[in-house]
């Protein structure tokens, strides 16, 4: 059996860590498989840190403390770059591992040229979350983000994304899946150097999906992997300001993988998104 070292990069995570990593050393020892654990501090202001080395050190936990937020990208590179292991799994601190049988896993590994694999996302109640699809093209983008398979299911913008359940039914070759959870080679990741860290927020799972899928190999869902997940617990919940870092990597990743200037698009976008929460706003106000 290999190796697999899991990242976890914290941000003010100090709520939900012991979920995480009791998950993950739960689910390791029962199958008795080699691992490490890498928890990555990106400057929290809630001394996860201190916390992960006080309550887990003597489970084998290691932390890295970053001297500044990197964002995603950033802190989960200096993670990978010091795992061990043949696999990486990354793992967000909001995110517990329900259901996953390693020996499975190897198997897909050893009978696919596969890049990243990853599961069925649940949020906590049980409820499928919204975690892969395919790579963004313009109609896409307008009927994820304004949800336009609730007003046309089947219809041709929506009907290869992550609403079309036939995914969650066996193992599938899809085009990206979510940063909560990944299990990707070592090599791989070396050999496309890792996330790119202009990535600040969002869109950098989509970006590393794409070029290793460029390297020749699969990006897969295994819907017998569950991944339990709370979603953006040390995001602070302001909408835009998330969308706005959403839309400037969206810019990027047009711009870098289809030679493309979106800008005038995506602004477009962006101001019909918020004035769609103003009108939302208003009415519950």
């Amino acid at each position: 059996m290999k190796k697999y070292s899991f990242v976890v990069l914290t941000y003010n995570s100090q709520g939900t860590i012991d979920g995480c990593l009791n998950s993950i050393i739960e689910k390791t020892a029962k199958q008795n498989i080699e691992t490490e654990i890498i928890v990555v501090d990106n400057a929290s202001k809630d001394d996860s840190a201190d916390y992960v080395e006080k309550n887990f050190s003597d489970k084998g936990v290691k932390v890295i403390r970053n001297t500044k937020n990197s964002g995603f990208s950033g802190g989960v590179n200096i993670g990978l770059q010091a795992a061990t292991g043949d696999y990486c799994v990354l793992l967000n601190p909001d995110a517990s591992i329900e259901t996953i049988d390693f020996s499975k896993v190897q198997e897909t590994f050893d009978n696919n040229k596969v890049g990243i694999l990853s599961g069925k996302i649940i949020w906590p109640g049980g409820r499928t979350q919204p975690s892969f699809g395919f790579f963004p093209t313009r109609a896409k983008l307008l009927s994820y983000y304004f949800k336009l398979a609730n007003i046309w299911p089947g219809g041709f913008l929506v009907h290869d994304n992550f609403w079309n359940h036939k995914y969650y039914q066996q193992l599938s070759t899809v085009g990206w899946v979510s940063g909560c959870f990944m299990i990707i080679p070592k090599q791989v990741l070396a050999e496309v150097k890792y996330f790119d860290e202009e990535y600040f927020l969002y869109i950098e799972d989509t970006d590393l999906c794409y070029r290793i899928s460029q390297k020749g190999y699969k990006i897969m869902v295994d819907p017998q992997i569950v991944i339990s997940h709370l979603l953006q617990y040390s995001v602070k919940k302001d909408p835009l300001k998330n969308f706005h870092f959403e839309i400037e990597s969206m810019i990027r990743f047009f711009r870098v993988h289809y030679n493309q200037n979106v800008t005038g698009f995506m602004n477009r976008v962006y101001k019909l998104k918020k004035w769609r929460l103003d009108q939302k706003n208003k009415s519950s106000g």
